[in-house]
């Protein structure tokens, strides 16, 4: 039984650190409108005050990935792959690729 529970603790810690750290969440926003006499309901996430429908998603120019899902709304998170040690910190470049720099010096590796 302790191993069991033991599996299941550590699936979920690496499960947490697969999905990436969430950023931004949001809710599901509900819109009634009528349509030659027809009600017509629109479901939406607002990000940067567009209207983003379920099931699409769409990379930010920060590197987040966010989604907008019928079940949990709006999701904005980094996925980080590498750790970052001291004295040094994470970039990114127009493509989203993570370089991890020298603090001092960007143009140098970690």
């Amino acid at each position: 039984m302790v191993v069991k529970w033991l599996v299941i603790v550590v699936m979920c810690v690496v499960w947490r650190v697969a999905t990436g750290r969430v950023v931004e969440t949001g809710p599901l926003h509900t819109s009634i409108e009528w349509d030659n006499g027809h009600r017509v309901e629109w479901k939406y996430c607002t990000w940067e005050g567009d209207r983003r429908l379920p099931t699409s998603y769409w990379w930010t120019v920060d590197c987040m990935y966010c989604s907008c899902n019928h079940g949990s709304g709006l999701k904005c998170q980094f996925f980080e792959d590498h750790h970052v040690p001291s004295g040094c910190m994470r970039i990114y470049d127009e493509r989203c690729t993570e370089r991890i720099v020298q603090s001092a010096n960007p143009n140098r590796s970690c």
